[in-house]
């Protein structure tokens, strides 16, 4: 029995030394944060600029960020819009707890969230872990028991290292990422198909993971669990929330294999079910390689163009998005 609970109190003074290291090295601006956290800056400027209520926010990961032009969805309507994607790797949870620093009174968000954020279950990955202890630490407490133990065991011994010994602070100013390449609207820039061929080994890296098997692990219960809580967020604060596919490229095997199928068709009505609106049909937002930039989640310039086009088509067809338009042009 001495030895049972001797064995447990050493567990016990060791995981709460763990903790406490995780916890000491949190707000510490590590490097591999930054240029996440500039993207951010860009966004928060955007909204700022934006005025108050009545607009377009685009909120979710880089397939928004690379696919969609805010200036030309607005334009189109006559709304102000702004495009809050980043990165899908920052998962679900980060995604939605930060687009509250963008969203106001009488916005429309649109996301069209990677299908990754639908596989959500509760396990944080890296750039999460990363993210939320350099800069949003105080997301923590917003997640749930699992998701806090996640958070807490998973996060590595080198990034507890990083932490201590963090030197982040200064903008990113080099490579396809950043700060450099976003422009005022929240839109990525540089993207043109010329400016894809420096970035063809990401190309041909991407093609080699795919394809991807979302269907496999289908709509977790976690992830429905936070958008319909980001949903009712949204309908309190007098906002709405209106998810749409994401630009992502074909593959065979999506049309192909039972589960895929599934799981694309089966959306709008699992999303119906928890009281949120999806529109659109997967495989309509699905593109040929030439359209890809350098992921299979990220347009060139000129699909861009194309793309915002056909979600403009989908959004006109949608009576209660339209209303909203006309209700926000009799404000002026």
């Amino acid at each position: 029995m001495r030895f049972i609970i001797g064995i447990f109190s050493s567990f016990l003074v060791l995981s709460l030394l763990w903790i406490a290291a995780v916890w000491l090295q949190s707000g510490r601006y590590t490097v591999s944060s930054q240029w996440v956290a500039d993207v951010y800056e860009v966004k928060k400027e955007a909204s700022n600029k934006a005025g108050d209520g009545g607009r377009i926010v685009i909120v979710g990961g880089s397939s928004a960020l690379f696919g969609i032009d805010s200036k030309a969805l607005g334009e189109h309507f006559g709304v102000k819009s702004i495009n809050g994607g980043v990165n899908a790797g920052l998962m679900l949870p980060y995604v939605l707890l930060k687009s509250r620093e963008i969203v106001q009174k009488g916005d429309i968000v649109l996301a069209p969230f990677e299908y990754s954020f639908y596989n959500y279950d509760g396990v944080a990955g890296a750039q999460m872990i990363d993210q939320i202890w350099a800069r949003d630490p105080s997301f923590f407490w917003e997640l749930g028991v699992k998701e806090k133990f996640y958070m807490l065991f998973m996060t590595e011994a080198k990034r507890i290292y990083d932490g201590f010994s963090a030197k982040g602070g200064e903008k990113i100013m080099i490579g396809p990422y950043g700060y450099a390449n976003v422009d005022e609207g929240g839109n990525q820039i540089k993207t043109s198909k010329s400016d894809a061929v420096q970035w063809k080994n990401d190309m041909e890296a991407t093609l080699k993971e795919l394809p991807r098997r979302y269907g496999d692990s289908g709509v977790n219960k976690a992830a429905l669990e936070w958008i319909e809580r980001y949903a009712a967020y949204l309908e309190e604060k007098g906002a709405r929330l209106i998810l749409l596919p994401p630009a992502m490229m074909e593959h065979e095997f999506y049309k192909s294999d039972e589960k895929q199928r599934e799981f694309y068709g089966g959306l709008r009505d699992k999303m119906s079910k928890i009281g949120v609106k999806f529109l659109g049909n997967p495989y309509e937002f699905m593109y040929e390689r030439d359209m890809m930039f350098n992921t299979d989640y990220h347009l060139t310039d000129e699909a861009r163009v194309v793309h915002t086009k056909k979600l403009e088509g989908l959004l006109e067809s949608d009576r209660e998005f339209m209303r909203w338009v006309v209700a926000q042009k009799s404000k002026r």
